[in-house]
């Protein structure tokens, strides 16, 4: 049986539950992460899943990153994909 496909939107960089969350679940589901908004320079290091950063959201940020990054059409292509979507 193959693992649920989570796509998971982080867009507040402040709020750690997701992070306990995700970590919990990681090894079940086939998880996707997206850091938005104000989330895009999170410390995601308890995890395993490699985040993307929405490119148009790093445009307005001062640091620069190695995340992969996707535009809006690829990020409207993966809620598709997905079997559940979570935004935090």
């Amino acid at each position: 049986m193959s693992k649920k496909r989570t796509l998971h939107l982080l867009k507040n960089a402040e709020n750690r539950d997701p992070i306990d969350f995700i970590q919990h679940i990681e090894q079940s589901y086939q998880i996707s992460i997206v850091l938005i908004q104000d989330a895009i320079e999170t410390d995601l290091s308890p995890l395993t899943t490699e985040p993307c950063i929405l490119s148009e959201d790093l445009l307005s940020a001062s640091a620069k990153t190695r995340r992969r990054k996707i535009t809006y059409a690829r990020l409207i292509d993966m809620i598709f994909e997905h079997d559940a979507v979570v935004s935090w």
